[in-house]
């Protein structure tokens, strides 16, 4: 329940201000960047993956990145899991 809690909040602050309100380290480990790249390439958006890769935002105090895709967010775990 807190997890969805804190998505709300960030949905609602990224609407808001247009942008990410955390912005940390984007460090992503070689499972999530894998993950990434395979979304890209399945629709690139007209972005190269650099551009692609700068909208990811994480969530505070969470391994799970959130990237916009295709009009939906996508939670990327630190396994390379997705799911929106």
């Amino acid at each position: 329940m807190l997890a969805i809690r804190l998505v709300l909040r960030w949905v609602y602050l990224r609407c808001r201000y247009g942008r990410p309100f955390w912005r940390v380290n984007m460090r992503m480990n070689k499972n999530q960047l894998t993950a990434l790249h395979r979304k890209w390439l399945q629709n690139d958006q007209g972005k190269s993956f650099l551009a692609f890769r700068r909208t990811v935002s994480r969530l505070p105090l969470e391994e799970c990145v959130l990237v916009l895709w295709c009009g939906m967010y996508l939670g990327i775990e630190a396994d390379g899991y997705t799911h929106s």
